[in-house]
């Protein structure tokens, strides 16, 4: 056996005892990736991450429009009919994610948000990003996860108020 600074090398063979017999598993199965239709504003001021993540949406079937910044994001909303979620970076130029959600949600309060960071301390947590309806996704973030985070915030619903009064019991 080889040994590195007093510990066994990983790349030294070693015998291992088994005491039981052991049962190959099925290899797990992934997940398919979740699909839609709905219009998504993906606003990252790095271009080839703004590219890669347009492009694998449109491979899910969305309608997707990019933008650089925030000031192209609102003019390009303002021309839209319809805009179902925002995908946002948090710190760009200029307007930040947050504040571009607020401006947007002015026109627009059914819209759902994704901010996508690669900050890791607590300054995404501190520029308000904390709705029930919105999304957070750190970079770097795998493209399965993008998709599940995309199709969840979208078909997540408010949940319903029930009025106690007006229960009945059988």
């Amino acid at each position: 056996l080889e040994k590195l600074s007093g510990y066994e090398s990983a790349l030294a063979p070693r015998a291992v005892r088994v005491d039981r017999a052991i049962t190959p598993t099925a290899p797990a199965r992934a997940e398919p990736l979740l699909r839609g239709t709905e219009t998504l504003l993906v606003v990252e001021d790095e271009e080839p991450l703004r590219k890669g993540i347009c492009k694998f949406l449109r491979t899910l079937g969305y309608r997707v429009l990019a933008a650089n910044s925030a000031e192209e994001a609102l003019s390009m909303a303002n021309d839209e009919e319809r805009v179902d979620l925002l995908l946002t970076d948090v710190i760009m130029p200029g307007m930040n994610g947050r504040e571009l959600s607020q401006a947007l949600r002015g026109m627009r309060p059914e819209l759902r948000v994704i901010y996508v960071s690669g900050y890791t301390d607590d300054a995404v947590l501190r520029s308000g990003i904390h709705a029930q309806r919105d999304g957070f996704l750190q970079k770097p973030f795998a493209l399965s996860h993008l998709a599940r985070e995309v199709r969840d915030i979208l078909d997540w619903s408010e949940p319903k108020h029930v009025d106690e009064t007006k229960v009945t019991f059988h």
